[in-house]
């Protein structure tokens, strides 16, 4: 099997099967600037170990795998089948497309689809894409939970067709759609950069509606931006995504955006900010996956992209109460003190990161409580009476 990876309509290279290499990706002669840090040699031919971090990345995770995988009468674990069927619409900028030589991606445009589609759809909790029609399907984005990406215009939406571009995404996650909503509103009010969203209510059925940050009108037509989560510009795979198990922790992450980031000292702040934000709302789970680069349009810069999947995750009981990255030497969130910051980064930028947050996130709280509905604010409160101890172990 021959994938063609394809960047701004042109071919840049190729993920291929071979007899005795297994799976193989090489760039080709119009690609101009690597797809990845953990690829970074247009001349040279990567093996399956090397290019899947990169290229299963790309693919949902879990349940949301299986389901796509059944959808397309694929193996669940054939990465390269998968993006066969599900690589037009991806993250980041390139769209992938199967047979040698081909450009192709079925005819472009966009279909409107109903609001009581939607609902529908949400309705049953179906975690695959909205419409499969073989090798012309689009793909619920990579991550846990189902994401469904669309063109959203003039309160309107359509589905793209062949390789048009989705503009935002319907996430559908549960009970964590309001605290999902609250956390990154809270965020923003922290003057950090987040993911823009709205809850839309699709019937009764509600969900978050997310404007990409990966997408931007140029002369009137929507382009794509490229992308990679700190794993694929590792070269780690998706389930080694928390510290624990391989993935990159504070410090890892720190030396990545340094030698990596267009303006890492803004971009090195920004994580620090985001890490201590974590760490006040309970976001136990602010793994590799979770943060990214995005790209200019013509792959030269990289910077630290907006934040996402920010949820309060120790207000929930299922969920476990350690931070998916250490701080200092410690996970344990009831263990975390202002000293295992200080640890963590350079001590003189994180008391003065530390003090700015301490000072920023209860104002940012109480701005928030006079914004939201009165159907959120019981939640709102919650998040807040949780993180007062947090606030408190900074504080001392």
């Amino acid at each position: 099997m021959i994938l063609n990876i394809i960047y701004r309509d042109a071919i840049i290279g190729t993920l291929r099967t071979t007899a005795d290499q297994g799976i193989v990706f090489s760039y080709n002669e119009n690609a101009t600037r690597p797809i990845s840090i953990s690829m970074d040699d247009l001349d040279r031919t990567y093996t399956e170990k090397q290019c899947m971090p990169f290229f299963d990345g790309l693919l949902p995770e879990g349940n949301i795998r299986r389901q796509i995988a059944d959808l397309a009468h694929v193996p669940s674990t054939s990465t390269i089948r998968l993006l066969a069927s599900y690589g037009q619409d991806i993250a980041g900028a390139l769209t992938i497309v199967e047979g040698e030589g081909t450009d192709s991606t079925g005819t472009n445009g966009y279909e409107e689809i109903s609001v009581d589609s939607i609902h529908q759809r949400l309705k049953a909790k179906v975690s695959v894409p909205l419409i499969y029609a073989g090798h012309k399907t689009k793909l619920s984005l990579a991550g846990a939970e189902s994401k469904i990406p669309l063109l959203y215009k003039d309160d309107r939406f359509y589905l793209p067709t062949g390789s048009s571009p989705s503009n935002y995404i319907i996430k559908a996650c549960d009970e964590f759609v309001q605290n999902e909503y609250l956390c990154t509103k809270l965020a923003s009010l922290c003057s950090l950069a987040v993911s823009q969203m709205e809850i839309h209510h699709f019937g009764d059925v509600q969900a978050l509606l997310i404007k990409r940050y990966d997408r931007r009108l140029e002369d009137g037509e929507l382009i794509r931006l490229h992308q990679e989560d700190f794993c694929q510009a590792l070269g780690i795979m998706p389930e080694n995504k928390y510290e624990e198990s391989g993935g990159p922790g504070l410090t890892r992450s720190l030396e990545l955006i340094q030698l990596y980031s267009t303006t890492p000292e803004n971009d090195i702040r920004q994580f620090l900010m985001m890490s201590i934000f974590n760490f006040l709302i309970g976001n136990g789970d602010a793994h590799g996956k979770n943060y990214s680069f995005l790209y200019d349009s013509h792959l030269g810069e990289r910077r630290l992209a907006p934040f996402y999947d920010i949820v309060c995750s120790s207000i929930d009981e299922r969920f476990d109460t350690r931070m998916a990255m250490k701080i200092g030497n410690e996970r344990r969130l009831s263990r975390i003190t202002r000293h295992n910051f200080e640890a963590a980064a350079p001590k003189n930028l994180m008391k003065i990161l530390t003090e700015e947050l301490l000072v920023r996130f209860p104002a940012a709280m109480e701005e928030l409580k006079a914004q939201v509905s009165p159907e959120l604010l019981p939640l709102l409160l919650h998040i807040e009476k949780d993180s007062k101890s947090r606030q408190e172990a900074l504080s001392t």
